[in-house]
């Protein structure tokens, strides 16, 4: 059966209605989460503070460590800091993360609508804008530029547009590295293409050899510390399954049983299959989740870091979902276009539902506003009660440094080279003068002989503080 027309009109109202959406529901969701705090964010954001005050691209001032996975957004997050102050930035920059959520549904529309439909686009695409990967959780993070960037990468290569395309990949790539694995189906297109596309290659070698050498002379490394610090954290069975089960529940709910998310998997992959031999733009979508998938399972960082495994939750939604509805449509008669639109439609009315119950108590749910809310009274008591030069020593860093301003010894080696330099240095060890444990980590404080000075509970989230040596 021949697929639908690829004729310009059959997108044109398609586009239309995107862009309605679009509108809407962005508004929306800045309204409801540029409040929205991460710790791992701050991390940028830090970057971006100094590098705007000054002081380098630089976690800490004197320290020439890369901790951040994403130089791009520590370059937007100094221009943010630059126009509008160190107050309003966090929330410029979840703002920012909620936009590009919006942009990557109207991207997966676009894919999709020459080869499944106007309904099965728009209602895919509203699908994922509305939450069906949860991806509220993330705006703060970098997260949703970089898969924004590489989805219309996607778009232009289906195009023809490789320059543009291979633009688009370096920019993703340095909003966030696992985006690179865009270059993959980009680099088989620029090989068929006659003559070889030269250009294409200097676009994306310019920006990306220019960040690298940057980073070796800056830093003496081309990776990030954060990523060699989260390499290979969980066995690879433990991780196998902990992905397995993850992307698909977050579309599928989290009380879907295991064995039955497993099941999204053939689907997927089937539908990925229908999708890519009749567009090379859906091609590389499912080439690049895919990859994506097998390049975490060598990563394998903390499961609880979920945000690692959006790309893939987007993609097997996209392909899944969008393969089997476009399959579907045609062979249900005139009842296709209906059903299709029925289904997606409930399914995205769930997906809302479950954000709307998100945006209520992420402010006092324990990875969100829990933990925000402690770190924040932490800062509070660390600026009343101690000295500019002090150092502190925690294993979470991003808000401490960010919100107080003083060195961070980041015992998780995130951001720090070497978290044990400090105590060996008597110079240093003299200005460590505070710790900052939470209640993740009984047996780390089991060790200090000392009570916590403070405690600090929120959302079911505890952060004590820790005095070393006598205080002023």
């Amino acid at each position: 059966m021949r697929a639908p027309s690829r004729a310009a009109g059959e997108v044109r109202p398609v586009v239309a209605a995107a862009v309605l959406l679009a509108v809407v529901v962005a508004i929306a969701w800045v309204g409801l989460f540029a409040d929205l705090r991460h710790d791992d964010a701050f991390i940028t954001l830090r970057y971006g503070e100094n590098l705007a005050r000054g002081r380098g691209l630089v976690f800490a001032p004197g320290a020439a460590v890369m901790g951040s996975t994403s130089p791009g957004m520590c370059l937007v997050s100094a221009l943010v800091h630059a126009l509008a102050g160190h107050a309003a930035t966090p929330s410029i920059v979840s703002a920012l993360g909620c936009l590009a959520w919006v942009a990557e549904a109207v991207a997966v529309a676009l894919l999709l609508a020459p080869v499944a439909g106007e309904v099965v686009a728009l209602g895919v695409g509203a699908c994922v804008a509305l939450g069906a990967a949860q991806g509220a959780e993330h705006v703060a993070l970098e997260t949703h530029e970089a898969l924004a960037l590489g989805l219309f990468a996607a778009l232009a290569m289906r195009a023809g547009r490789l320059r543009t395309a291979a633009a688009l990949v370096a920019l993703a790539g340095l909003a966030r590295p696992d985006e690179y694995l865009w270059l993959a189906p980009l680099t088989l297109l620029a090989w068929r293409a006659r003559p070889r596309p030269l250009a294409a290659a200097l676009v994306f070698a310019a920006p990306t050899l220019a960040w690298l050498a940057f980073a070796w002379l800056a830093y003496r490394a081309l990776l990030p510390q954060s990523a060699a610090t989260k390499f290979a954290r969980v066995a690879l069975g433990d991780y196998a399954a902990h992905l397995a089960t993850h992307v698909p529940r977050t579309w599928l709910g989290a009380w879907c049983p295991a064995p039955v998310a497993w099941l999204a998997w053939p689907l997927a992959f089937a539908g990925g299959a229908y999708l890519a031999r009749r567009d090379r733009g859906l091609a590389a979508l499912a080439a690049f989740t895919l990859l994506h998938v097998a390049g975490y399972l060598v990563l394998r960082p903390f499961k609880q870091h979920v945000w690692h495994l959006y790309p893939p939750a987007v993609g097997t939604l996209a392909l899944g979902v969008g393969g089997a509805a476009a399959w579907a449509r045609p062979r249900l008669g005139r009842a296709g276009a209906p059903v299709v639109a029925v289904v997606l439609g409930c399914m995205a009315l769930a997906y809302v539902a479950r954000t709307a119950r998100f945006a209520a108590t992420y402010r006092d749910a324990y990875w969100f506003g829990g933990r925000d809310t402690v770190y924040d009274a932490v800062s509070a008591y660390l600026l009343a009660h101690g000295r500019p030069d002090d150092v502190v020593s925690s294993f979470e860093v991003g808000t401490l440094a960010y919100t107080t301003d003083l060195e961070i010894n980041d015992l998780g080696g995130l951001v720090t080279r070497d978290p044990l330099a400090v105590y060996r240095d008597p110079a240093a060890r003299a200005r460590l003068r505070w710790v900052v444990l939470d209640d993740t980590l009984p047996e780390v404080r089991e060790k200090l002989v000392d009570a916590p000075v403070a405690a600090f509970e929120h959302g079911g989230f505890c952060a004590y503080v820790y005095a070393l040596g006598e205080r002023p």
